[in-house]
C-alpha cells in the first residue's frame, strides 16, 4: 500500500482523470458536434425568433405584489401579455422552475420591479442572471430608495432605470418604448 505524499498524488491523479473521462462521456453522448455540454439551451430563443405578441415577463419580490400588480395590469391595458407569477403558473408547486425559464426565454423584455425587497431575493437575482444570459432587455421600475447591490448595479448599469411614480400609464409606455 502506498500512504503518504505519493499515495496522495497517485490519488488525485485518479480523481482527476475519472473526471475527465465521465467530462468526456457527456459530451460525447449529449452533444452535438461542435457544441459544449455545458452549453445552455435556454438562452435560444423559439425557432423562428420570437412572436410578435411576446409578452413583458414581470421580476420582483412577492413583497411587492401590489405594484408588481399594477404594472402589470398597465402592460396589459397597452396590449402587450404580462407574464406575473402568481397568474401564470400552472400546476400548483411542482414545475415552476421549468414555467419560469420558459417564460423568460419566450418573453420579449423583462421588467423588474426594484426595490430593498427584490434587491434582497434570490429568486429576483437568479432571474436577472437568466434574463442577461438570455440577452433580454431589462426594464428597472425602481420603488424605492434602497441601495443596489452590486450585482444588480452590474447587471442594470446600460439600462435606464425609471421611478415607479403616477400616471403609470405614461410611465409604462414610456419605459417600454423600443421592447
Amino acid at each position: 500500500p502506498l500512504g503518504g505524499f505519493t499515495g496522495g498524488v497517485l490519488a488525485t491523479l485518479l480523481i482527476v482523470a475519472v473526471g475527465a473521462l465521465a467530462l468526456h462521456a457527456m459530451r460525447r453522448h449529449t452533444s452535438p458536434p461542435g457544441r459544449p455540454a455545458y452549453a445552455i439551451d435556454a438562452v435560444a430563443a423559439p425557432k423562428g425568433g420570437l412572436p410578435q405578441d411576446a409578452g413583458i415577463f414581470i421580476s420582483y419580490s412577492h413583497r411587492d405584489s401590489r405594484i408588481a400588480h399594477d404594472l402589470a395590469d398597465e402592460v396589459t391595458r397597452q396590449g402587450r401579455p404580462a407574464w406575473i407569477f402568481e397568474q401564470q403558473m400552472h400546476g400548483g408547486r411542482t414545475g415552476w422552475a421549468g414555467q419560469v425559464v420558459k417564460a423568460l426565454r419566450e418573453s420579449r423584455a423583462v421588467m423588474l420591479i426594484g426595490s430593498s425587497n427584490a434587491f434582497e431575493s434570490d429568486q429576483v437575482m437568479r432571474e436577472m442572471y437568466l434574463a442577461m444570459d438570455m440577452k433580454k432587455p431589462i426594464v428597472p421600475m425602481i420603488v424605492d430608495d434602497a441601495p443596489m447591490p452590486d450585482d444588480f448595479q452590474y447587471i442594470l448599469a446600460q439600462y435606464q432605470r425609471h421611478p415607479v411614480q403616477p400616471p403609470l400609464d405614461l410611465l409604462v409606455t414610456r419605459a417600454l418604448t423600443g421592447c
